[in-house]
């Protein structure tokens, strides 16, 4: 058996594969993962939410990169309500698709045991 290929692979390893692999790629291609400024928005023992951004100042408005992370380690679901004001997340890799948005705020349903990245508009996302 050739684990190297999709073929050699049970299910649940060619999950782990692709949940793997796409973490890898998201954090080769993104400059913000790898050294933007960090924000902790949420954390307790089972939660962790944090943003991510990096501006390259020499094109503002173009050249700036944000990331939201939701990281959930316990068995259970996890209800979680950012109260910041932003127009939408975009799933990159969510494992976490549930998220209501209001005006004022961002309510997430975080799988157990699940991480996911959500990207924004770059100076969208405002704390209060």
């Amino acid at each position: 058996v050739d684990k190297f290929t999709k073929a050699g692979r049970t299910a649940d390893e060619q999950k782990m594969f692709e949940w793997t692999r796409d973490w890898i790629k998201l954090r080769r291609e993104n400059s913000a993962m790898k050294k933007g400024k960090t924000t902790d928005l949420i954390y307790d023992d089972d939660v962790y939410v944090f943003g991510k951004e990096l501006c390259i100042y020499s094109h503002p408005a173009i050249g700036c990169y944000s990331m939201l992370f939701a990281f959930n380690s316990s068995n259970s679901k996890r209800e979680v309500t950012l109260n910041v004001k932003t127009s939408k997340l975009k799933p990159i890799i969510a494992e976490n698709k549930h998220g209501r948005f209001a005006d004022d705020k961002i309510d997430l349903t975080l799988e157990p045991r699940s991480v996911s990245a959500y990207e924004y508009a770059p100076f969208d996302l405002i704390l209060y």
